[in-house]
């Protein structure tokens, strides 16, 4: 089963400027991969790869995330990860309609077909990071991190955080500071779930 393609933006800055990062944020569906683009991406990259890892005695069952650069002579192969991506999960999950659980367990049990998973029609979502200055070099730590709670009201909004730590304070009942974890990054992914061509 392939779930639909998303396209994220690597670049610190705006305008595809900066240095490049684990990513800024990504929107899915994409519009760059139509429909038989994403026919070739099958043929072409997936059943292939999927089909090889069978004939030499280790069929793959999980999450094969194929990250894709599309060049002007069609789609190239990056990489391949055995996990969803981030940030491109932010915006392929909540596109899909019924039981994530089910899907997982089905697809761990050699189970899952196409037909068991279902994407809401006319629908995208996009994923904005929002990260310290300084990101993906040193960046400062601490900075109080509010408005979760009104975010959170929104209709269509998701908060999503890491690298990020509850701070005691009465005033604000939902409250997050900058921590300095391992490899922390201060983030906040906002996801909208829109009708398409909005």
């Amino acid at each position: 089963a392939v779930l639909p393609p998303a396209q994220d933006h690597k670049r610190a800055f705006d305008s595809d400027q900066g240095p490049n990062t684990g990513g800024m944020g990504a929107f899915a569906p994409t519009p760059v991969v139509k429909e038989e683009m994403l026919e070739q991406i099958k043929k072409d990259i997936l059943l292939p790869t999927i089909n090889g890892m069978r004939a030499e005695g280790k069929p793959f069952i999980g999450c094969l995330f194929a990250g894709l650069m599309i060049t002007p002579s069609g789609p190239k192969v990056i990489e391949f990860n055995c996990r969803f991506g981030d940030p491109e999960t932010q915006v392929v999950l909540p596109l899909i309609e019924g039981d994530l659980y089910h899907m997982l367990s089905s697809c761990a049990n050699g189970e899952l077909s196409e037909k068991a998973i279902s994407i809401s029609a006319d629908t995208c979502a996009v994923t904005v990071i929002m990260a310290s200055g300084g990101y993906p070099g040193s960046y400062a730590k601490g900075h109080m991190i509010s408005g979760l709670e009104r975010a959170g009201i929104v209709p269509g909004v998701t908060v999503f955080h890491a690298g990020t730590k509850p701070v005691d304070n009465p005033a604000i009942s939902l409250t997050l500071t900058t921590s300095a974890g391992a490899a922390a990054l201060q983030r906040m992914l906002h996801h909208r779930t829109m009708t398409r061509g909005v």
